[in-house]
């Protein structure tokens, strides 16, 4: 009798490990089904193959990274040194034309461009040292290298052929710098008074551009 109660007691421990068993097998295999399903999108975002992962690593949460790229490309005080150092340079081109130009309408827009980018200047400065910036080696540099190219070949010249070149690189840079003004430091600007600075310099620019281009058309 003690025999048999202790073999059925033997049958019953092995019908109860096997179960238990078989759930291990079963979640086991659950959990190597979830990988494999799993595997493809995980895989894909640790190695940045996945839209999502990639989304994340190049931008700036949102995706654009045009956007990220542009945020923060051009600062207020990159933009007063663009403009300060855009105002030297045609302040001394302006007193260069006053010397060697040959026509006399000439020589008044040169006058009329010394007085207006002194001024512009004069106020650059003022909120350069307002904000500080104005020893910033980094901006300047950045202006520098963003400048059109130098006025080197207009002081080798003078009379007409003098008259000619100031006036068609009087042309591009206030082309240019109207481009600038309208595309770039408007939208850039952060501070309200280089804002302003910016909206009221517009309309002296455009208009150096049109005196320069009548100047040119009496050629």
């Amino acid at each position: 009798m003690k025999r048999m109660l202790m073999t059925a007691a033997m049958l019953g421990m092995i019908a109860a490990c096997n179960p238990e068993g078989a759930g291990d097998r079963e979640t086991g295999a659950v959990d190597s089904d979830y990988q494999t399903r799993a595997g493809g999108p995980m895989d894909s975002a640790a190695t940045g193959t996945s839209g999502v992962g990639t989304t994340g690593a190049t931008a700036n949460g949102s995706g654009d990274t045009r956007a990220a790229g542009e945020t923060g490309a051009l600062t207020d005080a990159g933009i007063l040194s663009r403009i300060a150092l855009s105002n030297q340079m045609e302040v001394h081109e302006a007193q260069l034309a006053q010397r060697q130009a040959q026509r006399a309408g000439v020589k008044e827009l040169a006058r009329t461009l010394e007085r207006d980018h002194s001024a512009s200047l004069e106020k650059v400065k003022g909120m350069q040292a307002r904000a500080g910036s104005e020893a910033d080696a980094t901006n300047r540099a950045a202006a520098l290298e963003d400048s059109p190219d130098d006025n080197a070949d207009l002081a080798g010249k003078t009379g007409a052929d003098f008259d000619k070149a100031f006036l068609d690189r009087q042309q591009k840079l206030h082309e240019e710098n109207i481009r600038n003004f309208e595309n770039q430091y408007l939208s850039a600007a952060q501070d309200a008074e280089l804002r302003t600075l910016i909206q009221q310099t517009l309309p002296t620019l455009r208009q150096h551009l049109s005196m320069i281009e009548r100047l040119q058309d009496q050629q």
